[in-house]
């Protein structure tokens, strides 16, 4: 009785410490500044880590060297990670978890959620000018009865899931299908507050029906032009 007792406490401190280490950005910024000796890893692309990082990061790209370069590394320093959007980041801590890695923080929503809190930014080149204007944007939601914008990126995993099913939609021609970028049009993700992805909007006529975050299915995105 006794060892399945302490099998479970183990269980539920180990849930509770998997949540602790996933922090909101001010949380995560406090918590690296009081962080000896702590090594702050960028694992976006060297494109991305160009336009503006936290002081102090590494870039260490998840999509190319990641997994090579971060196994040399000392696996007892703490460790904070963060990518644009939350996705690569936590893929990032998952395989250093694996590797032995004893003390590594995640920032929750990454880049996105960073800029959003007003967070401040080193290294920042001139920002890339966005393929689609503030203008041209607001356009797009009259520019057919039924509308669904899609903001996208295309290293995002549900971003990725739903494509072929908005490939679908647009083909069988009752809805009109517009897919943003964000990696192209940061600045405005930033205007519209968006700090997670992928964002579908829906337009009925010109009018916002709604904002949906996260991957949805098929039947469940022709529903909301039922209601």
């Amino acid at each position: 009785m006794k060892s399945i007792f302490t099998i479970l406490l183990a269980v539920v401190l180990f849930a509770c410490n998997g949540q602790d280490n996933v922090l909101a950005p001010q949380d995560f910024k406090t918590k690296l500044e009081k962080t000896p000796n702590a090594v702050l890893l960028d694992v976006r692309t060297a494109g991305e880590f160009a336009e503006g990082y936290v002081n102090g990061a590494r870039n260490l790209d998840w999509n190319s060297k990641f997994k090579t370069e971060v196994v040399k590394y000392n696996r007892d320093m703490p460790y904070f990670v963060y990518c644009l959007a939350g996705g690569r980041s936590h893929s990032a801590v998952e395989f250093m978890k694996s590797q032995g890695f004893t003390q590594v923080y995640e920032m929750q929503g990454g880049m996105m959620k960073w800029t959003g809190a007003g967070l401040p930014l080193s290294g920042a080149a001139d920002a890339p000018v966005d393929k689609i204007s503030m203008e041209e944007y607001q356009k797009m939601g009259g520019s057919a009865d039924r509308v669904l914008i899609d903001f996208y990126a295309p290293w995002c995993g549900p971003c990725r899931k739903l494509e072929p099913i908005l490939s679908d939609l647009g083909k069988d021609g009752k809805v009109k299908v517009i897919r943003i970028n964000i990696d192209e049009n940061k600045q405005l993700a930033h205007a519209l507050k968006f700090e997670e992805i992928p964002v579908l909007q829906f337009y009925s006529k010109g009018k916002l029906l709604k904002n949906h975050f996260g991957f949805l299915p098929k039947e469940d995105i022709l529903k909301v032009w039922e209601k």
